[in-house]
């Protein structure tokens, strides 16, 4: 049995969160309601694997999603982050690096960085 790497683990939770709409995900002029439901499995998607060990907190404010540790912003997602996302690949690169990103600002060191990748 083989696991799935971080980057597949992400792109199997936005699959999951994004349900039937996954094939609408991907076309070149998405509409309002096809950029919610990408924006929403997208910050879902990190916020399950993250907040796995990390407790941290997710608030939605009008069409921003905010990640919040301990009253303090660590990041924030709007359209603009999934807008020009038109392939599975260019989606788990965009998640894994996001991925990153969170974790380096959850100021968790190497060793946690890699058992939270696990």
């Amino acid at each position: 049995m083989s696991t799935l790497s971080p980057r597949g683990k992400l792109i199997n939770s936005f699959k999951v969160h994004s349900k039937d709409n996954y094939n609408k995900i991907f076309m070149k002029c998405p509409n309002k309601e096809v950029l919610e439901i990408k924006l929403k499995s997208y910050v879902l998607s990190l916020f399950h694997i993250i907040n796995n060990k990390a407790n941290i907190e997710l608030k939605k404010i009008d069409d921003e999603y905010s990640f919040f540790k301990d009253g303090t912003l660590i990041a924030n997602y709007s359209f603009d982050n999934v807008y020009n996302i038109y392939t599975e690949n260019q989606l788990g690169l965009s998640l894994f690096i996001e991925y990153g990103y969170l974790l380096d600002n959850l100021d968790k060191v190497r060793e946690e960085q890699l058992l939270l990748a696990l």
